[in-house]
Parts: C-alpha cells; sequence; structure tokens
C-alpha cells in the first residue's frame, strides 16, 4: 500500500483510483425573516445551519452535523455560539478577527460566514457549485458556479493559480495571505467566491488518498492546531468516522438532495 503526504497533517494511505473523478462541493444559502438556512455538502462533509440576526449582529447560530470525517467533528457545532454578536458583515476577514477559526470546524465556519455575508448585503441567498478535476500531476481547471453562472475558472499547479488563467489571478498563491488580498483586490462578491474556491481546492486534495484505512487523528502525527478536530485537546479523542466519504463525479444533481435541518 503507498502512502502520500496529506499537507500539514502526515501520510496517509493512497487510493489507486485516484485521477478518474472530481471533487465537487456545494454550498446553498437562502435567507428568511431575521435568519439564514445554509447547507454544504462535499465528499466528506454534509453540515447545515441556522443563523439568526437582529439586521445588524448575529444573535444565534444552530448548526447539524450528518456526516464528517472524525468522530469530534459534529461537538464543534457548540462552537458556533462563538460567532454570536459579530457584526453583518461582507468581509470573511472580519468574521476570521470575531472568533478564530481554528477553534472551529472550517467548514462549519466557512459556511456561517457566508451565511453572514448574505445576511449583510441583503442577499435573498447564494448557491456555489464548485468542480476541481483530480489530477495526479497537480495541474488542473477548476470551476466555481453562483447561482446557476459560471463566476470563476482558474488553471492552478498544486498551489498556484498559472496562466492561462487571466489577471488579476494569475500568478497569485493560494496559502497564506489569499483572503486579505482578493478582499483588497476584488468587489466583496467577488472575493468570497475565489474564498470558497481556494478551500474546495485544498479540499480536494483527500480525494487522493483511502481515509478508511486511518483509525484515528493520531495516525498522521502531531496535531497541526488548524480545526476543532485538530486541536490539542480534541486531537487524541478524534477516531475516524468510517465510511463517510461520497463520490459525486458524476452525479452534481445529489449534492443538498436530502434535506438537513439543524
Amino acid at each position: 500500500m503507498s502512502t502520500q503526504e496529506i499537507p500539514g497533517s502526515g501520510y496517509a494511505p493512497t487510493r489507486e483510483d485516484y485521477g478518474t473523478g472530481a471533487y465537487r462541493r456545494r454550498i446553498r444559502v437562502r435567507s428568511a425573516e431575521g435568519a439564514l438556512h445554509a447547507d454544504m455538502e462535499d465528499d466528506f462533509h454534509r453540515f447545515a445551519l441556522r443563523v439568526e440576526h437582529d439586521g445588524e449582529r448575529v444573535t444565534a447560530v444552530h448548526g447539524a452535523a450528518r456526516r464528517a470525517p472524525w468522530t469530534t467533528c459534529p461537538a464543534a457545532v457548540d462552537e458556533l455560539e462563538r460567532l454570536v454578536g459579530v457584526r453583518l458583515t461582507e468581509s470573511h476577514a472580519e468574521v476570521r478577527e470575531y472568533s478564530d477559526p481554528r477553534t472551529h470546524c472550517t467548514h462549519l465556519f466557512d459556511l456561517a460566514t457566508v451565511a453572514i455575508t448574505c445576511a449583510a448585503r441583503g442577499a435573498p441567498g447564494a448557491d456555489y457549485r464548485v468542480e476541481i478535476p483530480d489530477a495526479a500531476d497537480g495541474r488542473r481547471k477548476v470551476r466555481l458556479e453562483r447561482d446557476g453562472s459560471s463566476a470563476l475558472e482558474w488553471h492552478i499547479e498544486e498551489a498556484r493559480i498559472v496562466a492561462p488563467t487571466p489577471a488579476p489571478y494569475a500568478g497569485m498563491g493560494l496559502r497564506g495571505g489569499f483572503g486579505r488580498w482578493a478582499e483588497a483586490t476584488l468587489e466583496p462578491a467577488v472575493a468570497e467566491a475565489a474564498q470558497v474556491l481556494r478551500r474546495a481546492v485544498f479540499i480536494a486534495v483527500g480525494r487522493r488518498f483511502d481515509l478508511d484505512q486511518i483509525e484515528s487523528a493520531t495516525a498522521l502525527g502531531t496535531a497541526p492546531s488548524t480545526c476543532h478536530s485538530f486541536s490539542p485537546d480534541v486531537w487524541q479523542q478524534a477516531d475516524r468516522a468510517h465510511g463517510t466519504v461520497r463520490d459525486f463525479s458524476e452525479r452534481p444533481d445529489a449534492l443538498l438532495a436530502e434535506p438537513l435541518r439543524p
């Protein structure tokens, strides 16, 4: 059995069929009176949130986790209370400054942030769909649709956007500082789309690995303190939630087909 490094985590067994499909993620937010319902699904996760607000600030956040990679992930729903009081804003960076993302589930935090930005701009909602083809050589063309229309297409090589992607994206690295650059350079809705696509690029790496061959987070090495389940206080209790991976390569319409309410 061959293994490969998961960036920032450790080494894990690889899948022999990697390179034949695509990672897909869908984020859908729908607004209601004083609240937003937000859903996210991809190969590894199925979450839902209800974010309540008074028109100026978040007043409550309720979450639900149906499918997650580690047994400790569902408990991260409780961490969402840390977002109560945050100002409705179109800036992802402002939400990150209010509450440290590393104490949260990364994906619940991102989902809540998109809901908050929708509320801030008074939007009826948002529907993001992302496609990241498998690429054993590290090169691929990645796509993001928003509300049924193409919004972004990048050519990437490993963690960098490359030509023929046009300016201002070509040459940008996707690691530290990308979110700050996006918010300083792009219109708020475009900056958000870019950050949604960036996150998906990194999560898509998980398709390379046979994660059900891993029994616990400790098998990957030292806790990198990147999220709730990989924080020093939780990491040693994080066991693998076997059988939770799905493949949406050929069935994108199956994403969010089953309702989930917090």
